[in-house]
């Protein structure tokens, strides 16, 4: 039997270790990232753009090929908007992952560097902490942990 769970939060929330987690709790599941659905560089925008999901992810791609496709066993979906209202649909299980923003900069900067780290900041924590104001998406989850 199918199930999804969804496990969304802010960059450098723990969203990922704790998708190994689980996958190791149930005896394995199939874990896709959202990164995993990057446009291209060239196709990607710069700053803060007036769609409250990035643009820069092809996120018909990852519905088609993903939610709308038949799977055996558990499949977590891990990534910022992984809980956009456009996918709530296919979860039978979601997760919000919360960290402060302090200990989130910290992790980025031990897991990619200094200067990946202030791009980060400066690009990506705009979108995502305006993605969590508007969508809402720790209010809809079936749980919230903080890491």
């Amino acid at each position: 039997m199918q199930k999804f769970i969804g496990i969304d939060g802010l960059g450098a929330s723990g969203k990922t270790e704790l998708a190994k987690k689980i996958a190791a709790k149930l005896g394995g599941a199939t874990i896709i990232h959202t990164d995993d659905f990057y446009k291209p560089i060239d196709q990607r925008t710069v700053g803060l753009v007036s769609e409250i999901i990035s643009p820069d992810f092809d996120w018909d791609r990852l519905e088609r090929e993903v939610l709308q496709k038949k799977h055996v066993g558990v499949v977590i979906v891990v990534g910022v908007y992984a809980l956009q209202k456009r996918f709530r649909k296919y979860y039978d299980f979601t997760i919000w992952v919360d960290a402060p923003q302090k200990i989130r900069i910290e992790r980025m900067i031990k897991r990619e560097g200094e200067a990946v780290a202030r791009e980060w900041q400066e690009k990506w924590l705009p979108r995502e902490e305006r993605y969590l104001i508007i969508e809402r998406p720790d209010k809809w989850a079936s749980v919230i942990l903080t890491s």
